[in-house]
């Protein structure tokens, strides 16, 4: 019985037969693809929480005496949620097995079904079509050009990161009504669920892959989808095509550098590495870039140009927890500026609220009062240029938030600003407030706030904070 809702089986195992001959691993004589549906049996049942809640076929275990091979997997195939490919050369020369990817696409639209176990090295262009854009699970040893040791670290880290995908991908089917509908309305309806918010995780060089993929993990396990989804064609203008379909769906660009860069050519002259920062720039995109810090030393890389390239000063010299928490760090910073409102349309002359990135929830406090009194305003972090701002615009009212996140050595630099910005908008000099949040911040100051500035914080009475909206309704020009 399926664990899925509407169909016979959860997993088909597509193989090549050859794959599966029995060979000596320390010893013990097994069967490759045999030992793979054994241990996905075991892990994804263990994921979805009982013995059995798995149905796996494969033809040779699972066909009876009499019954025709073709009739039984074309039954298997339509009846089936998932399909598991064990792509290796053996595979491509099987008609039968290609003509089983091709039965899967054309009954169940395939939408997040299709899961491949690279078995062999196969390029791009040989792979069947209806799986040759798909990332998969990397089964092959490139040193000695043979498939991993199924009792070997390696061989343990992909099973996992497949079964994952699998009871991930089965739970969320079973959790879509598919009763009375056909197959490829199922997959309709599956692919109808709003996908998660995403984030683009640069494509790297294959020394970075398990650094990679632990962030991949680390990024799904809070909530986001991980782009690219599918493997890139290596041409230049197909290359940037995907990226860019891509890039439209990002919330966030995250890039992991490491001691060696992709090659440079005619078509990618900066590299992938410097094709995907380009695009997801222009795009607009906030980005957060770093390197291992125990494993880069940037003076000795030998490519100038890649040396350049990860010693700029946007990249992060960090270790991996380090940049798990920078990553989660900018993500939560992105949800509260989408959860910031519009300012009212009220005045031509809004406050300015002026903020680092890591203290948002304390720029919303003020933004919350101001707006409770029909006050415009305009949140600014620490990455916009304040002062290119303040020529632009006119400002009744200019906010500097010292929150928990905000240092001393900050807040002095910034009321520094302030006054240059005051003094530079007579005669109707705008209003200035320090504001303290939490009000214990105010122990922290290095220097005492010019006189021309109001200080409250979250503390603070509304008596204290009228006479602040006091002062900005009725700016008058200094005499």
């Amino acid at each position: 019985m399926a664990y899925v809702t509407g169909f016979e089986q959860d997993i088909f195992i597509s193989y090549a037969q050859v794959d599966n001959t029995p060979s000596d691993r320390n010893g013990r004589e097994i069967r490759w693809v045999s030992y793979l549906k054994d241990q996905l049996q075991k892990r994804v049942d263990q994921k979805l929480g009982r013995i059995g809640a798995t149905g796996i076929w494969m033809d040779l275990e699972d066909l009876a005496g009499n019954e025709s091979v073709t009739s039984a997997i074309d039954s298997a195939i339509h009846k089936t949620a998932a399909l598991v490919v064990v792509l290796s050369d053996g595979y491509l020369s099987s008609m039968w097995c290609q003509k089983e990817i091709r039965a899967f696409v054309e009954s169940a639209g395939a939408q997040g079904r299709l899961f491949v176990v690279h078995l062999a090295d196969i390029a791009l262009e040989k792979r069947p079509e209806g799986i040759r854009d798909l990332i998969g699970f990397n089964f092959f040893d490139r040193e000695v050009q043979a498939e991993l040791d199924p009792f070997g670290t390696e061989y343990s880290r992909e099973l996992l990161k497949l079964r994952e995908k699998l009871a991930g991908k089965l739970t969320e089917m079973k959790q879509t009504p598919v009763s009375g509908v056909s197959k490829r309305a199922v997959s309709q309806t599956v692919a109808a669920v709003p996908a998660a918010p995403a984030i683009y995780l640069a494509e790297g060089t294959p020394d970075l892959d398990d650094t990679r993929d632990a962030l991949a993990t680390f990024v799904e396990k809070l909530g986001y989808r991980v782009l690219p989804a599918k493997v890139y064609p290596r041409g230049a203008e197909e290359f940037t095509e995907m990226l860019e379909t891509d890039l439209a769906q990002a919330k966030l660009f995250v890039q992991l550098l490491g001691s060696f860069g992709t090659r440079r050519t005619e078509d990618v002259p900066e590299g992938y590495e410097g094709l995907q920062l380009a695009r997801a720039q222009a795009a607009g995109i906030p980005t957060i870039r770093a390197y291992e810090r125990e494993a880069v030393d940037v003076k000795t890389i030998k490519n100038e140009a890649h040396r350049a390239f990860v010693g700029a000063s946007d990249v992060m010299a960090q270790d991996l927890e380090e940049f798990k928490a920078a990553i989660k760090a900018k993500l939560e910073e992105l949800a509260l500026r989408e959860a910031k409102p519009a300012a009212p349309e009220t005045g031509d002359n809004p406050v300015l609220i002026h903020v680092i990135g890591g203290d948002l929830a304390a720029a919303f406090q003020i933004r919350d009062r101001l707006a409770s009194q029909n006050m415009a305003y305009e949140i600014v972090d620490e990455t916009e240029p304040l002062e290119e701002l303040a020529k632009i615009r006119d400002y009744s009212g200019l906010v500097l938030v010292f929150g928990e996140k905000s240092e001393g050595k900050w807040i002095k630099q910034k009321m520094r600003t302030f006054m240059d910005l005051r003094l530079s908008k007579q005669p109707v000099e705008p209003a200035c407030v320090l504001y303290f949040a939490p009000p214990e911040k105010r122990n922290q100051m290095l220097a005492s706030p010019p006189p021309f500035f109001r200080t409250i914080d979250s503390g603070s009475s509304e008596q204290e904070f009228q006479k602040f909206i006091t002062e900005l309704k009725f700016r008058r020009p200094v005499l």
